[in-house]
């Protein structure tokens, strides 16, 4: 098995050290999306990680 997939599996498993790892590889991408009218928007990057450790917890390998 991949790294990647096998950070996923265990991220899946509530490995808190994965989950650390894959929120720090997309902390960029979630946090780029979260600004609003060129602000910041601190509730929306709350949501798109809530949302995100939801999607990582419900991936299908």
């Amino acid at each position: 098995m991949g790294a990647y997939r096998e950070l996923l599996a265990q991220a899946k498993k509530a490995n808190h050290t994965a989950i650390q790892k894959l929120y720090e590889r997309y902390y960029t991408l979630l946090r780029s999306y979260s600004f609003v009218n060129g602000r910041f928007d601190e509730d929306l990057f709350q949501t798109q990680v809530i949302e995100f450790l939801i999607a990582v917890s419900k991936f299908r390998m």
